[in-house]
């Protein structure tokens, strides 16, 4: 199909992890407010495939919760 794509999952989950850390440093509102859209989609793609989010599988429950409310959402297949 021609909106879909492979992604390496490893690599995936180390990028939000990433981006998870940044998010957590910074005080930028508006960089934080992009970031969250970002982060929020790549939970839920990274849950609907099995994957952990690099080494912080204890996401805080602020990020559960926008996962969880981005998934239903977002179309499955």
């Amino acid at each position: 199909m021609d909106d879909e794509c492979e992604v390496d999952g490893e690599v995936f989950s180390a990028f939000i992890s990433s981006l998870l850390v940044r998010y957590d440093r910074s005080n930028n509102l508006p960089l934080r407010g992009l970031l969250e859209g970002v982060i929020s989609i790549g939970l839920v793609l990274l849950d609907r495939a099995g994957r952990p989010v690099g080494d912080l599988q204890n996401l805080s429950e602020f990020w559960q919760e926008r996962r969880d409310d981005f998934a239903q959402s977002m179309p499955r297949g």
